[in-house]
């Protein structure tokens, strides 16, 4: 009963600061769990919940083990086990900090599978950095590999990716490795 009436709570706080927010729309339901604690603090527009805490619009899925959202800047901050879906798209990492006024975030530690229609085999990627702006994606010292071991194979590391879906894919500074061995590298591709 105590965690149903918290989420019902914190749905109404919540819900009143996001249709301003340009997370949700008026039309646009948004839907928070948390598992452990969650609390809003009025005076500083703040809520923070601890313990698989997970927000939902109707396009956008976002989980973590702690969430702070700061209503009035508008911007989320996520740690621990990071999930962030929109469509299809779905990327796994260790911190997040997404502006939802602007949809832009930024990434740390993150890693996610692409299917694409030209690939025989699913592509890996993983990066230091990755921000998140729209639909596209920046990627910064991150790695591309097929092989789908632990320990992979090969790889191309890149300097900077930028992902345009359903557009193109521009990369700086790749370095291809053959285990650890680096045997090509290209200023731009």
């Amino acid at each position: 009963m105590r965690q149903t009436g918290f989420r019902i709570i914190a749905l109404l706080v919540l819900l009143c600061g996001l249709v301003g927010t340009g997370f949700a729309s008026a039309n646009d339901s948004v839907r928070i769990s948390v598992a452990r604690a969650g609390w809003y603090d009025v005076e500083q527009q703040l809520f923070v919940g601890e313990g698989n805490v997970q927000i939902e619009t109707e396009d956008i899925f976002i989980s973590g083990d702690y969430v702070e959202w700061h209503i009035e800047r508008e911007e989320l901050l996520v740690t621990g086990n990071v999930v962030f879906r929109q469509g299809e798209d779905e990327l796994v990492g260790e911190a997040l900090t997404y502006n939802v006024a602007h949809g832009r975030g930024e990434f740390l530690d993150v890693k996610t599978l692409v299917e694409a229609a030209k690939a025989e085999s699913p592509i890996f990627l993983s990066a230091e950095k990755m921000i998140v702006e729209g639909t596209g994606y920046h990627l910064i010292n991150g790695r591309i590999t097929t092989c789908d071991l632990d320990e992979a194979h090969f790889h191309l590391a890149v300097r900077e990716m930028e992902v345009l879906p359903n557009d193109k894919l521009i990369i700086r500074g790749v370095t291809y490795y053959e285990k650890s061995l680096p045997l090509f590298y290209w200023p731009y591709l």
